[in-house]
């Protein structure tokens, strides 16, 4: 941490950005003199999930830490995804209450050229009018990927159906392999139907690729801050279902179709919501370009810290500013 310190001393930011309920943020401010300008990226996961709430070391309690961190002298902007997370975080916790929390969504990244619908769909052996079904995200019980799973090979049999889980490990041991394994083992079966690819975490290549390919995104978390398996594919024009949670994929835009889970894909209720998610999916797509582009995220992240920069160093943070790199690093930033 003394290092981390030190660059951040001789590097003399205007702002500094730390995030969430982490031991190090506080040993690291407790080390730099104030009055820093600090911006507290907060997240909340939600309150259906049975696992934590927030991003928090082991044995920390948010609000104690978040009382510590007030009380170290710095100048700190705290800021949250939504009004649904700002709403939730001031209830959890309570020291927030009195303190201003801002509101930045995340921005929608690009996507970047790679492989074509076509040659991704052929890889898998997916066929030109067969029916794609997306899936993915964090292999944990939170994100309720193999829920998906098993719902779709056992309510929609057609041998013409397939699906493409794009998975982050949750840890070592969960390899393609191992996962393939697993899957057979647990649902028999069909499994030749359901294709998956592991990677790291961030591999946008790989998803600009993944949702050109699929016809239907299935989103089955009941634990995220803000949930870019929803808002990825729902920026590219992707048909999606969101499960029904109080977590952030509910919440990123108006008129996202709301499902209560994924057991049954063979009901009316559930092929009524797929038809009205193929139609509503441009304007969705319309939507959170207007409001989730990198620029406009961006401009909107710019915009708050210069209005909560204080008048001692708002000559240091304009002459930033003005530089092209830090606008193409304030888009970078704002997507994450």
């Amino acid at each position: 941490m003394g290092d981390i310190a030190m660059a951040v001393r001789t590097g003399h930011p205007v702002w500094l950005r730390v995030a969430n309920f982490f031991d190090r943020t506080l040993e690291l401010l407790r080390e730099l003199e104030p009055p820093q300008l600090v911006l507290w990226k907060l997240e909340f996961w939600g309150t259906d999930t049975p696992f934590d709430k927030v991003p928090a070391s082991a044995g920390v309690d948010p609000a104690a830490h978040a009382e510590e961190l007030r009380s170290l002298g710095h100048h700190v902007v705290p800021y949250t995804f939504s009004d649904w997370s700002r709403d939730r975080l001031s209830a959890f916790v309570p020291p927030l209450k009195g303190w201003p929390v801002a509101v930045l969504p995340i921005a929608n990244k690009r996507p970047v050229a790679g492989q074509s619908r076509e040659i991704v769909r052929a890889r898998f052996g997916v066929g030109h009018d067969d029916v794609l079904v997306g899936a993915g995200g964090l292999l944990h019980p939170a994100k309720g990927v193999e829920e998906v799973v098993e719902g779709f090979l056992r309510t929609w049999p057609d041998p013409g159906a397939h699906m493409l889980c794009s998975l982050v490990p949750d840890g070592k041991e969960d390899t393609e392999d191992a996962v393939r394994d697993r899957w057979w083992a647990s649902f028999g079966d069909g499994c030749e139907r359901v294709h998956l690819r592991v990677s790291r975490y961030g591999d946008w290549t790989w998803m600009s690729a993944f949702y050109r390919a699929i016809d239907l995104m299935l989103v089955n978390s009941v634990s995220d801050s803000w949930g870019r398996m929803a808002s990825e594919p729902l920026a590219l024009g992707v048909p999606t279902l969101v499960r029904r949670s109080d977590c952030g994929t509910n919440h990123i835009a108006p008129d996202v179709l709301l499902v209560d889970g994924f057991t049954d894909m063979s009901t009316p209720v559930f092929h009524a919501a797929v038809r009205k998610a193929q139609v509503c999916a441009g304007g969705l797509a319309r939507y959170l370009e207007e409001k989730y582009a990198p620029a406009v995220v961006a401009e909107r992240l710019l915009g708050l810290l210069r209005s909560r920069t204080p008048d001692a160093v708002r000559a240091a943070f304009e002459e930033a500013a003005a530089r092209a790199e830090s606008r193409a690093a304030l888009e970078d930033l704002a997507a994450f």
